[in-house]
């Protein structure tokens, strides 16, 4: 069976969208960046797991379109 994904992705929220011969399957995942956090290494810690979850979710796709934010390509752009 083939798993063909497409994913939008920041560091705050992950969607995934999974086709296979048997149907569509979408998976959104939130990090918990955004919670109280004394310090930069609880951030680093969230965020790993946050990737980490994602990429369990992709290992299995044959194929994976990445989608990126507009909105911040846009600001790179007039930055530049």
């Amino acid at each position: 069976m083939t798993i063909n994904a497409g994913v939008w992705i920041d560091h705050h929220k992950a969607v995934i969208l999974l086709i296979t011969d048997e149907g569509e399957d979408m998976r959104q995942i939130v990090s918990n960046d955004n919670q109280t956090a004394p310090a930069a290494r609880k951030v680093e810690s969230y965020l790993d797991k946050y990737y980490d979850e994602v990429i369990a979710c992709l290992q299995n796709a044959d194929s994976i379109w990445i989608l990126e934010n507009s909105r911040k390509n846009k600001k790179y752009k007039r930055e530049k």
